[in-house]
């Protein structure tokens, strides 16, 4: 079962049955929009609710090396730290022996802070391409920024972001001047948007 989009924000629905549909059932989507199911996954990960993210984040792993999945759309699902964490491991352990591809990652609003932006920056080593990362309405804070361009830094000659969207992150005046600064060292062509 192929389709090209699946639109599911805002349907209540249980992550880790989408996650089995997609491993055991063989669907595949492009373009997959799960924004806004908050079951507050971060917080219950050691609850009896724990297989719900472990099962998805399954699926999207397999999407991911199967190289069907293209955009993936996570907004608002209340990660937090240990949620993304799981999500960045099983995307990073899709790619073992190729680089992965990915056209946009929305993370908008789910409470992550540094320790999620620890496992995404060691996901970026697994990527050869995500061209829109949106990490906005975070809380990153400087420390959370810094992490993630370790990894680009790291993954210079390898991963590439177009445009990182950081708004509404914490992120200080001062640390988005060195941000800039440091892009620019390396050559990097990827557009930074901090918003207000």
């Amino acid at each position: 079962k192929r389709m090209e989009f699946l639109d599911l924000a805002h349907s209540g629905l249980h992550l880790g049955e989408l996650g089995r549909c997609l491993v055991e059932e063989g669907l595949e989507v492009g373009d997959l929009n799960v924004s806004y199911n908050s079951d507050n996954l971060g917080s219950c990960l050691g609850s009896k609710t724990s297989h719900e993210l472990p099962m998805f984040a399954d699926g999207i792993r397999v999407g991911l090396f199967a190289g069907w999945l293209r955009c993936l759309h996570v907004a608002s699902l209340n990660l937090e730290d240990a949620g993304a964490t799981v999500l960045c491991n099983a995307m990073g352990s899709a790619g073992n022996s190729r680089r992965l591809r990915l056209t946009k990652l929305d993370l908008t609003n789910n409470r992550i802070g540094v320790g999620g932006c620890d496992a995404f920056s060691r996901m970026l080593d697994q990527f050869e391409l995500i061209e829109d990362v949106t990490l906005s309405q975070n809380h990153l804070g400087d420390l959370g920024l810094e992490v993630i361009m370790e990894g680009l830094e790291r993954n210079q000659e390898q991963a590439s972001i177009s445009t990182l969207a950081v708004e509404h992150c914490h992120i200080s005046t001062t640390f988005r001047a060195e941000a800039y600064s440091r892009l620019e060292r390396s050559c990097r062509r990827i557009e930074v948007r901090f918003g207000s």
